[in-house]
């Protein structure tokens, strides 16, 4: 129904502009502590999560982690506006987020030099990318068949995909 990305994003005051898959990997399982190890200043790192049962937590433990936990003194947040809120609040904090929901009040990461955009998470290019789903037990009849033809028609795509911050099938 959608396509998204998540992204890394960081404090404005962060000089970090890239790293590496392995680096994110690492920083989100508890192994680089420090900016300076990453290109950054000599501070610690202090890494914000979703809390347990976010699918972009999931996602992201899935996609970058291989399927292991995000370091235990991760700060968890119960939604994406307040896990922005503390990344934005301070200045060596690191987290993530869909890319619908970044502003400027913080600033994203790279991954391997590529920033997520609608681009490179349709072509596949950025790490972080992931499609959104409808799941149906069987093959949908009647009004429910309409919905999820209106869900893919390029209406809803503009004005309901795009609008709320993810990127279109279209």
């Amino acid at each position: 129904m959608a396509n998204d990305g998540i992204a890394l994003i960081a404090n404005t005051q962060n000089s970090v502009k890239n790293v590496t898959k392995e680096q994110a990997e690492k920083i989100f399982l508890g192994e680089i502590t420090n900016w300076k190890d990453v290109g950054g200043s000599d501070a610690p790192i202090l890494v914000q999560t979703r809390e347990t049962g976010s699918g972009t937590l999931a996602t992201l433990e899935e996609m970058l982690l291989e399927k292991k936990k995000v370091v235990s003194t991760a700060t968890p947040h119960a939604s994406s506006a307040l896990i922005k809120q503390a990344v934005a609040a301070s200045a060596n904090t690191v987290g993530f987020d869909s890319i619908g929901y970044v502003d400027s009040s913080v600033k994203v990461i790279s991954i391997n030099n590529i920033t997520p955009t609608a681009e490179t998470v349709k072509s596949g290019s950025y790490l972080l990318g992931r499609s959104l789903y409808v799941f149906t037990k069987g093959t949908p009849t009647g009004d429910f068949a309409k919905f999820i033809d209106y869900l893919k028609s390029e209406d809803c795509q503009k004005n309901i995909v795009v609008q709320e911050g993810y990127i279109s099938i279209r």
